[in-house]
């Protein structure tokens, strides 16, 4: 038995195709956008001396990411736990700078070894979710915990 296909038929596939070729561009755009946001914090950070403009980086980075309206909700979830990385990088970075020398550089002592491990925990977790985010954006998978849900801060 042949099956035949109808102009109604073909254009309904012709247009389910555009559509899913659509939501694969869509999604790239929406990539791109948190690229840019990211890509451009982490210059601040590269550039900076101290604490003081990277703490500036990181809070615009978590508002900017905030703002950002997101069709994909797995995307969406993942912005949300990059926007919540920043805000943690950004209050341990408040802490590192109040225990800064005037070249913005901390000395490891018994009192500072926490906040210094505190600010690496946050900058290698929000490492982790930029990773996990272009990942997601290249492949279209990430780990279920950031995917699943939006971060709660």
């Amino acid at each position: 038995m042949k099956r035949r296909i109808t102009p109604i038929a073909f254009t309904g596939l012709i247009l389910l195709t555009l559509g899913t070729t659509a939501c694969g561009q869509s999604r790239k755009v929406q990539c791109q956008r948190i690229g840019q946001v990211v890509n451009a914090t982490s210059l601040q950070f590269t550039a900076s001396r101290g604490f003081t403009t990277g703490i500036a980086a990181a809070k615009k980075a978590a508002a900017d990411l905030n703002r950002m309206k997101l069709d994909d909700r797995k995307l969406s979830n993942l912005r949300s736990h990059m926007a919540a990385g920043f805000q943690k990088v950004e209050k341990t970075a408040e802490a590192m700078a109040e225990v800064a020398d005037a070249q913005g550089s901390v000395l490891i002592t018994p009192q500072t070894k926490p906040i210094s491990q505190q600010y690496t925990a946050a900058m290698q977790n929000l490492s982790k979710v930029v990773n996990a985010s272009q990942t997601y954006c290249t492949s279209g998978t990430a780990p279920q915990e950031l995917t699943d849900k939006a971060a709660t801060i």
